[in-house]
C-alpha cells in the first residue's frame, strides 16, 4: 500500500517510473527502489546498478513531464485525478 502522509517512505518499491510518480503525488517524501537493480549487480556490478538507476529516473523525469509538472514537489493527489481523465 502507498503512503498518504508525507513524513512516511513509500511502504512499496518502486520498479517503474509510474510507481514512484503514483507514490510523491499520495505524499510519500520517499520512494524506495525494488528489485531492478538487484538483479544487475552479479551480472554487471556497479556500473550495471547506476544505469538502471539513471534509466529509471529518467523514465520518472519523463513521466512526470508528461502528466505537465516540472518539479516532483509540485504533486499532489489531483495529478492522478487528471492523469485518469486522459487515459
Amino acid at each position: 500500500m502507498l503512503s498518504a502522509t508525507a513524513s512516511t517512505p513509500c511502504a512499496t518499491a518502486a520498479s517503474a517510473p509510474a510507481t514512484i510518480f503514483k507514490a510523491l503525488a499520495l505524499g510519500a517524501r520517499t520512494v524506495l527502489l525494488g528489485r531492478p537493480y538487484v538483479h544487475v549487480l552479479p551480472l554487471e556490478g556497479r556500473p550495471g546498478a547506476e544505469h538502471v538507476i539513471c534509466t529509471l529516473l529518467a523514465g520518472f523525469k519523463l513521466t512526470l513531464a508528461l502528466a505537465g509538472f516540472t518539479t516532483p514537489q509540485s504533486l499532489t493527489r489531483d495529478a492522478l485525478v487528471l492523469r485518469l481523465l486522459f487515459l
